[in-house]
């Protein structure tokens, strides 16, 4: 069996061939397609770190509306090939090109599309000097189209943090001010998260898609119907183990599968066994590390890692009582902080007043930090006092 018909997707960006979870999301947004106006899922945002299934989500939701007779227009912020508006505006005068006759721009290529059905994009020059490019006014023109109007329009933007806030602001001025005419228009924007104080202000009135860890149950499933694509099935120990490291993190996910499938393809079997799991894991967990708990250790403030790592301490979920214990700050700073961590998706509630890391693996690069260290050293003076406290008789003997 060819190591090159492995199922699995380990790259970001790529699109696997199943896709599980996220149903009642989906339904949702669903829902928004068939009665935009006033639905709140219209406007979604997606922010996540590195490997939550933002891309995968976004293209989900890209399908809905194209189903739904949506015109699906689809960007990526951090292109750099003009203003984030302008690139908008463009596509959505190739639409309006392809369907009026004697257009002044010749249609080259396609990436903006309506019920699945590519729709040109790349063009010439316009004959005629043109005003500058409007959003708004381009949108309301599609929508007086009649018969060759869409059902609605979708503005699609992934790496919206590379997005400056006057780009959004624009892209969230049109979009408001076609709200209020009640024209059917929705965004999904999907990015890493920022700093709350750097959040443009149409980001953050978007509803936000919460992209929590997909539960055992739905990686089981991604895991034996993504192996059955090459015809591989997994045994069960070998599944149990998997579930277990992916601990619900879809990239980990698409890696576990991926290094576990190509062990079993290197030997020409069709079958994952509980060997192939176990012996590759160390080099799914170096690339889990590589590609993204290193960099998020990158952007963390110094207070951030110091509250992950008093986090770190604890061999499963942290309670906010030791927290703040550990810190030594108030309960205000500590929700601070915690509400801070919820919102990137770094941790998770677990039960009331109890929190967990969420990516597999965190905990243990966490350990591996300065700020651990000193907590360490603090939690053993602090040991070694209660274990040299005289006890209440101790000296009172005769």
């Amino acid at each position: 069996m060819s190591e090159t018909q492995n199922p699995f997707t380990p790259t970001f960006g790529a699109v696997p061939p199943v896709v599980v979870g996220r149903k009642s999301i989906l339904n949702e947004i669903k829902e928004a397609y068939a009665s935009p106006v006033g639905n709140g899922y219209s406007s979604v945002s997606l922010i996540a770190h590195r490997g939550a299934g933002k891309t995968v989500l976004l293209n989900e939701i890209q399908d809905l509306a194209n189903d739904a007779g949506w015109l699906v227009i689809q960007e990526d912020a951090g292109d750099d090939t003009g203003l984030l508006q302008e690139r908008l505006v463009l596509r959505l005068q190739d639409f309006i090109d392809s369907r009026t006759e004697h257009s002044t721009r010749r249609i080259t290529g396609g990436s903006a599309s309506i019920l699945g059905v590519g729709v040109g994009i790349s063009t010439t020059a316009p004959v005629a000097p043109q005003p500058p490019p409007n959003l708004r006014r381009t949108m309301e023109t599609i929508f007086r189209m009649g018969n060759d109007a869409p059902a609605g329009i979708l503005l699609s933007v992934d790496e919206v943090h590379a997005a400056t806030k006057e780009e959004i602001a624009t892209l969230g001025n049109a979009v408001q001010h076609l709200h209020r005419d009640a024209q059917p228009v929705a965004t999904a924007l999907a990015g890493l998260p920022v700093l709350e104080s750097n959040q443009p202000t149409f980001l953050a009135r978007s509803t936000p898609i919460e992209m929590s860890m997909l539960s055992d149950a739905d990686i089981e499933l991604g895991l034996v119907r993504t192996a059955l694509v090459a015809g591989v099935t997994f045994i069960d120990e070998a599944l149990e183990l998997a579930v277990e490291a992916a601990a619900g993190y879809p990239y980990m996910m698409q890696l576990v599968g991926w290094h576990s499938c190509r062990s079993a393809m290197r030997r020409a079997a069709d079958v994952v066994t509980h060997q192939d799991v176990s012996s590759t894991l160390n080099a799914a967990r170096k690339r889990l590390k590589t590609t993204v708990l290193s960099r998020i250790g990158y952007a963390l403030t110094d207070v951030e890692r110091v509250f992950l790592a008093a986090m770190a301490l604890d061999e499963g979920p942290t309670k906010t009582k030791m927290l703040q214990q550990r810190l030594g700050k108030s309960p205000q700073l500590v929700n601070e902080y915690r509400v801070r961590l919820l919102d990137s998706g770094l941790i998770c509630q677990v039960e009331r007043g109890v929190y967990d890391f969420v990516i597999p693996g965190h905990r243990a690069e966490m350990r591996g930090s300065e700020e651990y260290q000193i907590f360490q050293d603090i939690e053993a003076e602090r040991a070694a006092r209660i274990r040299n406290r005289p006890s209440p008789g101790r000296g009172l003997e005769r």
